[in-house]
């Protein structure tokens, strides 16, 4: 239903048909450390280890990608190449 995510994204946005799931870690301040380890990296780590291996779940993060971001996820077991970074201006 797009009625679920009109009130978050600002703009058009496609989940890759290569996704099975994509998992919302990014939010307006996600970018400042503080807000990523008390905000959003609780989230992902509250996933079922089988969605954190899963190579066809992809994780909406900040951009730019902070470092501390990609690295938290990769202690998690999320490789980069599974992290989609969402510009601040799209998500209220």
């Amino acid at each position: 239903d797009r009625s679920l995510h009109a009130p978050l994204l600002t703009e058009e946005w496609c989940m890759p048909k290569e996704a099975s799931a994509v998992v919302l870690l990014a939010q307006f301040w996600g970018s400042e450390f503080y807000h990523w380890m008390v905000e959003c990296l609780p989230r992902a780590s509250l996933l079922p280890l089988d969605l954190l291996q899963d190579p066809s779940v992809l994780f909406l993060v900040p951009a730019p990608i902070p470092a501390f971001a990609s690295h938290s996820l990769s202690l998690l077991g999320v490789l980069p190449h599974r992290l989609v970074p969402l510009d601040r201006s799209t998500v209220e």
